[in-house]
């Protein structure tokens, strides 16, 4: 892959990095900044440091709702946001063979 350039995509809110940071608001999921700053003002319904509880079979979160959720499902959700803000990107992806 020689002479082919390398970037960061921005994420939706114009930003490089995304952070691994959630809040749970009745049925909506938001990933990144908003829920960072939704720490201070809703700390029960975020959640953050999940990656540190990955394959830990005891830890899980409840939810507003009262669904149980494991760091695995929590990590999709930010998985599910990069992924869409890749997908929206302007940038063509490369097909690997």
């Amino acid at each position: 892959m020689s002479g082919v350039g390398r970037r960061v995509i921005e994420n939706s809110e114009g930003g490089r990095i995304t952070p691994s940071v959630v809040l749970f608001d009745n049925d909506e999921i938001t990933v990144g900044e908003q829920a960072v700053n939704a720490l201070q003002y809703r700390p029960l319904d975020t959640v953050r440091e999940v990656k540190r509880h990955m394959g830990e079979r005891d830890w899980h979160y409840m939810s507003p709702e009262g669904k149980t959720l494991t760091p695995e499902e929590i990590s999709a959700f930010i998985l599910t946001r990069l992924k869409r803000d890749a997908d929206s990107s302007s940038t063509p992806r490369s097909r690997r063979p």
